[in-house]
């Protein structure tokens, strides 16, 4: 408000001072107020545009060619350095458009630009890192399914924003997600589950290669107008059910073990009491030492002295059995 303010009373200061004076005069005071008028179009800027009006009708208030002469170079050059330059902001990136030719391809970077008389800046477009995450999905594998979770980073490219300020990111977001699922599967239908287990880095740098198709750059990275930066996998894991049944089955397998090696431990044990007493079959050493000792029971110490055929006298011989 105090910006259209200043401009209105430069305006008619300037055509004020300008009525009493001769026709010569009032033509400049008119110029003077034009000057106003488009200084502050120009460059938004109502103090200075009050300052050079002001100067402007002194000048012809006085009748001063030399200084009219001068008020006028300064407030064209003013007018041109707000219409042909303007700043870009850290970390974006200008595109121009010209009033003529339409969008252009023309690009600007952080700091101070210039454009031309036709041109002006269609979109600010912010350059830095964005991130897609692709949540937790199923994906198989030669041997099982897996689950995998996979973040993008990705930038818009400097050297194509024309091409990407004319599209929306959501668009941009779900085509990369789209094309970074196919290139997982591709990647880890040529694998078995445990080989891609622990191994985030190596099977993201391989989806990054199969998502660029062996290139530099992507096919989409250039219809998007955009740079990929880098693939992590965060998450890399057999399907629950398929992990619950792995962990089942090695469960299994240690249980076997320990029962493999009690058995022998048992047989061993029975050898060891059939020699101490001669007039004991296999069979009966066998389940004295299981009933004794049990499966899974902590250590024990089995008295053999004096047992008789039929297991009925109480042995007196210790012997030690180790689990």
């Amino acid at each position: 408000m105090a910006l259209i303010t200043n401009m209105v009373i430069a305006a008619v200061a300037s055509m004020l001072l300008a009525i009493p004076l001769s026709l010569n005069q009032i033509a400049f005071g008119i110029i003077a107020a034009a000057i106003v008028l488009i200084v502050f179009v120009a460059g938004k800027n109502g103090n200075v545009a009050l300052l050079l009006g002001g100067v402007l009708a002194l000048a012809v208030w006085v009748n001063n060619p030399f200084l009219t002469a001068l008020i006028l170079f300064i407030s064209a050059c003013f007018i041109l350095v707000e219409l042909m330059t303007f700043r870009v902001p850290e970390n974006h990136a200008a595109v121009l458009s010209s009033r003529i030719f339409g969008l252009t391809n023309k690009v600007k970077t952080e700091g101070f630009q210039v454009k031309g008389l036709t041109e002006y800046v269609y979109a600010t477009i912010d350059i830095r890192q964005r991130t897609v995450e692709i949540k937790r999905e199923k994906y198989q594998s030669t041997s099982s399914p897996i689950m995998v979770a996979l973040t993008m980073d990705w930038r818009p490219d400097p050297r194509y924003l024309t091409t990407f300020v004319r599209l929306e990111e959501s668009v941009i977001a779900k085509g990369l997600t789209d094309k970074v699922k196919s290139a997982l599967r591709v990647s880890l239908n040529t694998r078995k589950s445990e080989e891609v287990l622990d191994k985030s880095e190596t099977i993201a740098e391989e989806v990054l290669h199969v998502f660029r198709g062996g290139r530099e750059r992507s096919q989409l990275e250039d219809d998007y107008g955009i740079e990929i930066i880098r693939f992590t996998i965060p998450t890399i894991e057999l399907d629950p059910e398929i992990e619950e049944e792995r962990k089942r089955k090695e469960l299994e397998e240690r249980q076997s073990k320990n029962e493999e090696y009690e058995t022998g431990q048992f047989v061993k044990q029975a050898k060891l009491l059939m020699e101490q007493d001669k007039t004991l079959t296999f069979q009966q050493a066998l389940s004295y030492v299981t009933q004794l000792r049990g499966r899974g029971t902590t250590r024990k110490e089995i008295n053999i002295s004096g047992l008789s055929g039929n297991g009925s006298a109480r042995p007196e011989i210790e012997l030690k059995i180790d689990d």
